[in-house]
């Protein structure tokens, strides 16, 4: 009969370090992956934050030209008079607000 002789492997520092290595950069290689899509996502976000920003600021905008013509003296003073109201210059006080 045969005898089957198993050897030891022994673990050999070259080996080790090899293995360290090469599991090091397939970790670098996914934290560059996940963090440049990472970044593709933020800056879209950003581009829809400022998009959404801009739309914003021109409705705002808007509506403060609105507020203005609907504050108006002259408006104000015409629709009195459709309604049959009079105005008499001596209860008439001015207040303008200070923004």
């Amino acid at each position: 009969m045969v005898k089957i002789v198993k050897k030891k492997r022994k673990l050999r520092i070259e080996g080790l370090i090899s293995l360290i290595f090469v599991i090091s950069i397939l970790c670098y290689f996914g934290s560059v992956t996940i963090l440049r899509s990472q970044n593709v996502v933020k800056q879209t976000q950003l581009g829809e934050i400022e998009n959404d920003i801009e739309l914003l600021d021109s409705d705002v905008a808007n509506l403060t030209l609105e507020v203005k013509q609907l504050d108006s003296r002259d408006r104000i003073l015409e629709i009195a008079e459709k309604h049959g109201l009079t105005v008499r210059q001596e209860q008439i006080v001015s207040v303008t607000g200070t923004e």
